[in-house]
């Protein structure tokens, strides 16, 4: 607080102006979270909603098509059922949809 503020008048004044400045400027996005934290409500999404997430912009296209979230839905579901090449022709599968996908943004 400036020095030059000597009413106690002045003092509300420049703390009420500044609390409504800091309110203005306080809008915060997704994206300003830590990556820990985006990482973290990613992998609470269901593949649905981390295709529908993926097309909001493309940090989070980028973020919704690691491999990481995506690898943890595949063993759940097919886990079991599947082995290493399956696994491979998976990641072939993926990496062709992703060059072959007409709503990519670049």
């Amino acid at each position: 607080m400036p020095s030059q503020l000597r009413t106690r008048g002045e003092k509300a004044e420049y703390v009420r102006d500044n609390m409504e400045k800091k309110e203005e400027s306080s809008n915060m996005c997704l994206l300003d979270l830590p990556d820990s934290i985006i990482d973290y409500i990613l992998k609470q999404l269901s593949p649905l909603e981390l295709c529908v997430a993926s097309q909001v912009c493309t940090s989070l296209r980028n973020r919704c098509c690691s491999n990481h979230l995506w690898e943890q839905h595949m063993r759940g579901k097919w886990g079991a059922l599947i082995g290493h090449a399956a696994y491979k022709e998976w990641q072939c599968h993926i990496t062709t949809a992703k060059e072959d996908n007409p709503w990519r943004i670049d």
